[in-house]
């Protein structure tokens, strides 16, 4: 039986291992390790951050971390999933599926959200095709973009 809840707290360095071993995977992008801020952001129920991760017995096989998503096109808060990933010994089992339902639930008690938004990795062909299943649409009049580093500072001075 697979249970789907919030990190324990012997169970955050896990929850950060998942997450470095999905930045591994998709290209292999340096993810540093702040087990420390995971924990704090993801273990207040008032907060914005929620982390689920999927259990069978003691064993972790997969984690979700999401955040309120909020539309003024729609005129309503959604959930942005961050992060999902499961072990590779853990996918095929439907465990990617119980984790989103199990996020939108949370989102949907914490902050009434009534949709779910996220991006896949344009290489994971795997995971757009799991995507597609579930019923995501792509949203082809927007781009995904982000500004850090270098890009980042310059825009500061």
């Amino acid at each position: 039986m697979i249970d789907y809840r919030p990190p324990r707290p012997e169970e955050w360095g896990i929850a950060q291992d998942l997450l470095c071993a999905l930045a591994a995977d998709d290209g292999g992008l340096a993810s540093p390790r702040n087990e420390a801020l995971l924990r704090d952001l993801g273990s207040d129920p008032k907060g914005w951050l929620a982390v689920i991760l999927a259990v069978r017995g003691d064993e972790v096989l997969g984690i979700s971390t999401f955040t309120p998503d909020y539309s003024n096109y729609r005129g309503a808060v959604g959930t942005y999933i961050a992060d999902l990933y499961l072990r590779p010994e853990a996918r095929g089992l439907n465990l990617g599926r119980g984790l989103i339902r199990a996020s939108e639930a949370e989102a949907r008690a914490r902050w009434g959200a009534v949709f779910v938004s996220l991006n896949v990795h344009s290489g994971n062909a795997a995971g757009r095709g799991f995507y597609d299943r579930l019923g995501f649409a792509l949203r082809e009049d927007c781009h995904y973009l982000i500004l850090e580093g270098a890009a980042l500072e310059a825009l500061k001075q």
